[in-house]
């Protein structure tokens, strides 16, 4: 598309850039910080405090290495340019940066955007999606729960599982815990069911009984070959599950 000759006249390039809504900064040929927009001045003021620095123009003349790790700097010193990489500051910030050179090998500029406020959401996002992943739910018996668990269990999911239901067997007085598999997905690969045994073992422990129902076919043959499917009990079923648990318990069921 032709731009009109007359389309930027009369604009200088510094209002120019002020006008767009990113956080420019300009460095020379050494990586020292030569000019920055006036949206990359609001974000450098929230940044300074943190670098015991007084505002943004403090930043003038420092170099980006007090910004990027090693491997980072080489990268833009030595290409391929652009470069694009998320940087964390002081675990406070994130930033999603582009770095390329400037025309006539001037320096570089970098376009910085804070993507701290949409990090955080996805981290609370996540946090919430695994307290979801791993219900658990009280039974109509007293100190026994059922952890339905659902979809794919992967080792980083099975690891935060561990900790979720040892905290909770401890401070609820667990004595059983019924670990329902009917609405798993896929079968688990062996270093899944090692953990699994791990937790059982320290259920064990504390003095719960791990009891699985709705095992599958696959997820069944997974645990006899390492040699785990003599040391829990399992039932088909959530209803026998519990029958096995009011037995134990001297409940006695009677139709009325």
């Amino acid at each position: 598309m032709e731009l009109k000759k007359d389309l930027l006249e009369g604009i200088h390039s510094i209002e120019l850039l002020n006008r767009v809504g990113e956080s420019l900064i300009l460095t020379d040929d050494e990586l020292n910080i030569t000019w920055f927009n006036e949206c990359a001045g609001d974000l450098l003021n929230t940044v300074a405090p943190h670098m015991n620095l007084e505002d943004a123009d403090s930043f003038m003349g420092m170099n980006l290495k007090s910004f990027h790790r090693a491997d980072q700097i080489r990268i833009i010193e030595h290409g391929p340019l652009p470069y694009t990489s998320t940087i964390h500051l002081f675990q406070t910030f994130s930033a999603h940066i582009v770095v390329d050179r400037l025309p006539e090998s001037r320096g570089y500029i970098l376009t910085w955007k804070d993507v701290t406020d949409y990090e955080n959401e996805l981290l609370s996002g996540r946090k919430l999606m695994e307290e979801l992943y791993t219900p658990i739910i009280g039974t109509m018996i007293d100190h026994t729960f059922l952890a339905a668990i659902t979809g794919f269990l992967s080792e980083q999911r099975i690891e935060h599982m561990t900790g979720k239901l040892l905290s909770f067997a401890g401070a609820n007085q667990a004595e059983y815990i019924l670990f329902d598999f009917s609405e798993m997905y896929s079968v688990p690969d062996e270093a899944v069911i090692d953990k699994l045994e791990q937790l059982v073992q320290a259920l064990n422990l504390m003095g719960t009984e791990a009891i699985c129902v709705g095992l599958k076919p696959g997820m069944a043959r997974q645990m006899i070959s390492r040699g785990y499917g003599l040391s829990i009990k399992a039932f088909p079923s959530f209803k026998q599950g519990m029958g096995y648990v009011l037995k134990n318990l001297g409940y006695t069921l009677v139709k009325s």
